[in-house]
């Protein structure tokens, strides 16, 4: 019998930009080598720039090259046109150009 393993569970605060870069993308690093699904709460985040963008986007496209998701939550409304136009909510429609 396999067992499916529970998300790994991660909780950010404050802003995800160039600054807290490098430790976020420790975290991801991390998360990668588990081989799970990853959940990250927004909840906290205040503000995300190109390089915390970025660095969702690679771990989305790693995770997904794993048969794993990044599953985003909590996150306020002032993001969701953000990860909405990079198709990192669950149920987004692809972006037509």
């Amino acid at each position: 019998m396999n067992a499916v393993a529970a998300p790994l569970e991660l909780a950010l605060a404050g802003e995800l930009t160039i600054y807290s870069a490098n430790d976020l993308r420790n975290l991801l690093v991390t998360a990668l080598d588990q081989a799970r699904d990853v959940r990250i709460d927004l909840g906290e985040v205040s503000d995300i720039d190109t390089a915390g963008l970025q660095l969702l986007l690679v771990a989305r496209r790693e995770l997904a090259q794993q048969g794993h998701r990044l599953l985003l939550q909590g996150h306020h409304s002032h993001l969701t046109d953000l990860l909405t136009l990079y198709q990192l909510l669950p149920d987004t429609p692809p972006h037509e150009p």
